[in-house]
């Protein structure tokens, strides 16, 4: 399969009886990740998430390891707009959380559900309890995120 991402040619190869997922550059043939995984996701510029034993973590190009292979799934908050830093969703023991590129905790997984809603804004189940926070894992109130989230979604249906 060839795909193309960020300005960038990849071919994706998947191995028949085993599944196993590869990646290579398509201009240079360079391999990505040759030694295989069960699953390749693009991630932003020269990250992909990686899953493999049930597990997943994010690395770079370099196969260098920015979040550790532990988690149980991990996915892009949000796929339009990478530079802004927003923060991965990750479950891990059932429960989801929010996590840096770098490892660290925005938000420890405690929730859930967790559900990116545009802006830097995620809604959060905890206990049977809905909140809202920010990319930082600040707590916001309801009524301050709709109000902005309305605000662009009018700004971008009056320039239609």
């Amino acid at each position: 399969e060839v795909v193309k991402y960020m300005g960038v040619t990849y071919v994706k190869t998947v191995e028949v009886e085993s599944g196993i997922q590869k990646l290579f550059k398509a201009s240079s043939g360079a391999s990505i990740f040759s030694t295989g995984y069960e699953s390749i996701k693009f991630a932003g510029k020269n990250k992909f998430i990686v899953c493999k034993g049930g597990k997943c973590g994010l690395l770079d190009q370099k196969q260098r390891q920015l979040i550790s292979l532990d988690y149980e799934d991990l996915s892009v908050s949000d796929t339009v707009d990478f530079k802004y830093i927003f923060p991965f969703i990750v479950k891990t023991n059932d429960k989801y959380g929010l996590i840096t590129k770098y490892g660290e905790f925005v938000l420890k997984p405690k929730c859930s559900k967790i559900e990116y809603i545009g802006l830097g804004f995620y809604k959060t189940e905890a206990k049977g309890k809905v909140a809202y926070v920010t990319r930082l894992g600040e707590n916001v109130d309801e009524a301050v995120v709709l109000k902005k989230l309305e605000r662009v979604k009018k700004a971008s249906f009056e320039k239609q």
